[in-house]
């Protein structure tokens, strides 16, 4: 009857250690996977990161091209200002000479 007994608490010690063992490697595959989503969001946030970084850049470069433009334009502008005020004054010019010879005529 001990014999039996004591049987039979080994075979429960040998399950549970069993059960240990398993619980074990179940635990180590669950630290493997959290470690593996770890990494995966770490790239993740690494990724959006450098694509905030080149948005900001581009935000950047098109912000200087649309100065540029802006200092083109004005400077366009100024030249255009300018030819009108040369082109009045050679209209004016036209117009004093054609009455200097209107009176030459008389």
């Amino acid at each position: 009857q001990r014999e039996k007994s004591l049987k039979e608490k080994e075979e429960t010690i040998k399950a549970k250690e069993d059960a240990m063992k398993e619980k074990e490697v179940t635990l180590k595959e669950k630290e493997e996977t959290l470690k593996a989503k770890e990494d995966t969001l770490k790239e993740k946030e690494k990724t959006l990161k450098a694509k905030e970084e080149t948005l900001k850049e581009k935000e950047e470069s098109m912000k200087a091209k649309e100065e540029t433009m802006k200092a083109k334009d004005e400077t366009m502008k100024e030249i255009d200002d300018s030819m009108t005020e040369k082109e009045e004054e050679l209209r004016r010019r036209e117009q004093s000479l054609k009455e200097k010879e209107a009176h030459n005529q008389h």
